[in-house]
């Protein structure tokens, strides 16, 4: 049902849908060409509405994605229409590797709260603009994966990864400050910056720690 309202939903499937669990699938699919129908009647065929001219927009709060796309055409001199198409490209690709991602961790039995949370940050990421108002919707998960910071093994990666996710939440309230706004340097070096500083430590202590229990099990 929330497909029917934003578009983003659907990708949450990759986190819920069982194996062949088909029913689901089918159901979801079926509400969502039902829920949709009067509007390709009345629409005239146009049911994605504002969508295509909201996921173009360039804007100072975009998601890291697709500022770094944009800062990389306009090096190279890329008209904003070629900007534009190559951010899309690289959206499609990054939600097609992160999906991928997602259903190989389901398959080793990571918990559906972690990779819910892990598809929707790359959803903030490929977005055209993150919202002080959209953050919150992390907060539930936050609350279910908070764990301690420290164990008896040293950091934990985990606790780390949950505690720069609740940073990002808490921290994306600074962007009303930046509300039109001409540059968003400090933004991006308070937020972005620290948040990706974050998640790549917590990755090296998580493969630090999982190369430690593969080792512990072969040996």
């Amino acid at each position: 049902m929330a497909t029917l309202t934003k578009i983003y939903p659907i990708f949450l499937l990759i986190v819920i849908m069982r194996r062949r669990d088909w029913a689901l699938l089918a159901t979801c699919l079926a509400t969502i060409i039902v829920g949709y129908i009067p509007f390709m009647i009345l629409g005239h065929g146009q049911v994605l509405g504002y969508f295509s001219g909201y996921s173009s927009e360039q804007g100072g709060n975009a998601g890291v994605v697709q500022l770094i796309t944009y800062w990389i055409s306009q090096a190279h001199g890329f008209s904003l229409t070629t900007t534009v198409m190559q951010q899309h490209v690289v959206d499609v690709v990054v939600i097609c590797a992160m999906s991928l991602v997602v259903l190989a961790l389901r398959i080793f039995k990571v918990s559906m709260e972690a990779t819910t949370l892990l598809l929707l940050g790359t959803i903030f990421a490929i977005s055209s603009h993150v919202f002080p108002w959209y953050t919150p919707a992390l907060l539930p998960w936050i609350a279910i994966l908070i764990g301690p910071l420290w164990t008896r093994e040293g950091m934990s990666g985990r606790g780390l990864a949950i505690l720069i996710v609740w940073y990002f939440t808490t921290a994306s309230v600074f962007g009303y400050f930046f509300n039109g706004a001409r540059d968003w340097n400090v933004y991006y070096w308070s937020v972005y910056d620290v948040v990706m500083a974050g998640l790549g430590v917590a990755l090296l202590i998580g493969l630090r720690g999982w190369l430690k229990h593969l080792y512990n099990r072969i040996g």
